[in-house]
């Protein structure tokens, strides 16, 4: 049975994600964003991009709100996640990390500086000793077979605020040459089969 849509349909889209900032622990919500499963491994390149829509404006000090894209990346019977548990805002560690820092009296989305996006990010560190080697190392790519990609709204500021954010996460091969192509019929038929 085929796909009825074509495969690169689930691998990326934007969403609304909504919270509530709070006192205590953050609230947070997230949703899934990408789902791609292209039956081979393939390097695959990344847009993350996120916006605030829109919200509540703080009266007593800045709000910080923070999108954090994490991925669960697989090659054949093998996954690796790289979300981490947090349980406040100063250890709060994603794959793609954006922040906000919005004054009080405007309203989220207002202020400048609204859009952000990234095609690649900093490599987490690898030696506690020396953390400061993050910059020396960047990825842009991701090698997988399977790619299942979620962002979470994070926010932190007045209690009761609410925030709404956009998230973005589209994929794609970095080269997107299928072994279907080249059968003898029907070659080059514009419509991917086998993978999604």
């Amino acid at each position: 049975m085929s796909n009825p849509i074509a495969p690169w349909h689930m691998w990326g889209t934007s969403e609304t994600l909504r919270t509530v900032t709070t006192s205590g622990n953050p609230i947070i919500t997230g949703h899934q964003l990408a789902r791609v499963d292209y039956k081979r491994p393939e390097n695959w390149r990344f847009l993350f991009g996120g916006r605030l829509l829109g919200g509540d404006a703080a009266v007593v000090g800045p709000t910080d709100v923070y999108l954090a894209f994490d991925l669960i990346v697989g090659v054949g019977r093998s996954t690796f996640s790289t979300e981490e548990p947090f349980t406040t805002i100063s250890n709060l560690r994603a794959f793609c990390l954006m922040h906000w820092i919005v004054d009080p009296g405007i309203v989220p989305g207002q202020q400048a500086g609204n859009v952000k996006t990234a095609t690649e990010v900093f490599a987490t560190p690898l030696d506690d000793a020396n953390p400061g080697v993050t910059f020396l190392r960047v990825v842009d790519h991701v090698p997988a077979e399977s790619i299942s990609a979620r962002a979470k709204l994070i926010t932190a500021g007045d209690p009761g605020l609410n925030i709404q954010a956009e998230a973005t996460a589209f994929f794609a091969p970095n080269v997107h040459t299928r072994p279907d192509w080249f059968a003898e019929q029907n070659q080059f038929r514009g419509m991917e089969t086998g993978g999604t």
